[in-house]
Formats: structure tokens, sequence, C-alpha cells
């Protein structure tokens, strides 16, 4: 029947999407919206932020931001790790379009909804700040960062962000200082994988 047909549309486009084949995701995903039955779907509202992944995997960043948007208004749920994540790439299609301002604002409201996500969203938003010249804020965003995520894949980048920051305010001593500290903890990182 018709609510069947629904779901089987929306499985085989998440299996579309987990094979890599975002063009086919885009088309089954799209035949679920336009099935009536669509409507009463459980999978209605992760149907809005499939869709916006299948659309951010080839780089439509407009197409993307309107899905995850749809997402976000219908899912209201500030803890799940989805809705934080929805947040953050919603920020990275703005910071695609060079809307800093909203990017920021994104970034911002996605690492204080969810602690998994939390490290991402500051490095963007420190990001940036950089890129809007705000390297005092850039500075601390990255020091919060590293403070509170000491275990973050976005340490070593930080630190060497950080760097960069002070490089651009003409403050030499921290920059090296900065990039001492880079050296230092990518060579404890070699070590303990070393060891391990």
């Amino acid at each position: 029947n018709g609510l069947y047909s629904a779901e089987c549309l929306y499985w085989r486009a998440e299996c579309y999407y987990r094979t890599k084949r975002p063009e086919l995701t885009i088309i089954d995903l799209k035949a679920f919206f336009n099935n009536p039955y669509a409507r009463s779907s459980v999978n209605k509202v992760t149907a809005d932020y499939a869709l916006g992944y299948a659309y951010f995997s080839k780089k439509n960043y407009p197409e993307s931001l309107n899905w995850f948007l749809k997402y976000v208004d219908a899912e209201q749920n500030d803890g799940a790790t989805t809705y934080a994540d929805a947040l953050n790439r919603i920020g990275d299609c703005y910071f695609n379009a060079r809307s800093f301002a909203k990017a920021q604002a994104y970034y911002s409201k996605a690492s204080s909804v969810s602690p998994n996500t939390a490290d991402y969203a500051l490095f963007q938003a420190a990001y940036v700040s950089g890129l809007q010249k705000n390297y005092t804020g850039k500075i601390t965003k990255l020091e919060s960062l590293i403070n509170q995520y000491p275990k973050s894949e976005y340490g070593g980048e930080a630190l060497y962000q950080e760097g960069r920051a002070y490089l651009m305010m003409e403050n030499n001593t921290k920059a090296i200082e900065t990039y001492q500290r880079s050296a230092e903890r990518r060579v404890g990182k070699e070590c303990r994988s070393r060891w391990s």
C-alpha cells in the first residue's frame, strides 16, 4: 500500500546514501516527500535531515541549507546529537555562502546544545572570528576548545590557527609559544601512538 511504498523509498534512499550515491538518494527522498503517506511517516523529519546531507555531499549548499533548516524547525530537540549536527551543517552552509555572522550564530548554538559536537562548533566559530579579523575572539574560542576538549581531533589545528592569529596581531612572542605547544603536542601524540 501507499504507506509501505513511502517507507521503502525512504529506506532505499538511506541505503543509497550509505553507498555514496547522493543523486539516487535525492531522487528517492523527493519521491518520498511527494507520496501522500509521507506526512504520517515516522521518518518524515529524519528525511529532511537526510536530504540536507545528500545535497551537502554534492556541495549544493543553498539546497542543503533549506533542508537542514526544515529539519531543525520540525525537530526542536535541543539534546539530540543529530539536532546539534544539523546546526553545525547549517553553520557550514552559511560559512560557504560567506554569511559569517549567521554561521557564527549556528556554531554557537550547536556548541551549547550538545557536548558531542561542541569541539567542531568551537573550532569553526573561531575560524569565522579570524576571517572577520577578530583575532582576540578567535584566540579565546580556540583556547576554550583546547582546554575543554583536550583529546579533540581539532586540537592540533586549533593551536596552529591560534599561532596564526597571534601572527596577524604581530605578537611574535605568543606565536612562537603557541607553535612550540603545537610541536610538543604532535611529538607527544606520536610517542603515545608508537608505545600503545
